[in-house]
C-alpha cells in the first residue's frame, strides 16, 4: 500500500506542477502581448523619419502622378514636414503643434500640386484618416504609454 499512495502523491505534485506551468506561460504571454511601443509602426517595426518620408514621397508619386519637375519639391516639403514632426514629438509637442506642422505642409504641397492632384491628395487623405479611426475602435492606441491625455 505505501508504494501505491507514493505513486498516488507523485502523480498529484506532477499535475499540480503542470497547472502551475500553465498559468505561468499564461501570463507570459499575456504580458508579452501587452508591452507598449509607441514609437512603433503598425507593423511594429520602427522607423526613422526618413525610412518614413522616403514611403511617403513614393506613395504621393504613385498616387498623384507627381511630374519630373515636381518631386524635388514634393521631396523638400515632406522632408521639412517629417523633420518638424520628429522634433515636435521629441520635445512632447501637443496635437497643436504637430496641426499646425501638417497645415504648412499642405500649404506648400498645395502650390505645386494642379488641381486634380490636389484633390487626389485631399482624398488620400480623408482616407487615411478614416482607417486611422477604424483601426483604433477609438481606444487611441497611439498615444505614449496607453495614456489618452498625452
Amino acid at each position: 500500500m505505501p508504494v501505491r499512495i507514493t505513486k498516488m502523491i507523485i502523480i498529484y505534485l506532477m499535475k499540480k506542477n503542470l497547472i502551475y506551468l500553465a498559468v505561468l506561460l499564461i501570463f507570459l504571454a499575456g504580458a508579452a502581448y501587452a508591452q507598449d511601443d509607441s514609437d512603433s509602426g503598425r507593423n511594429g517595426k520602427k522607423r526613422s523619419p526618413g525610412e518614413m518620408m522616403k514611403k511617403e514621397m513614393q506613395l504621393l508619386k504613385d498616387s498623384l502622378n507627381l511630374t519630373d519637375s515636381q518631386k524635388p519639391f514634393v521631396q523638400k516639403v515632406l522632408e521639412d514636414s517629417f523633420k518638424k514632426m520628429a522634433d515636435v514629438r521629441k520635445n512632447n509637442g501637443g496635437m497643436e503643434e504637430m496641426k499646425s506642422v501638417m497645415d504648412e505642409r499642405d500649404t506648400n504641397l498645395k502650390t505645386v500640386l494642379t488641381e486634380e492632384q490636389w484633390a487626389k491628395y485631399n482624398e488620400l487623405q480623408k482616407s487615411r484618416r478614416d482607417k486611422f479611426r477604424d483601426d483604433d475602435s477609438g481606444n487611441h492606441k497611439h498615444r505614449r504609454n496607453g495614456n489618452p491625455n498625452n
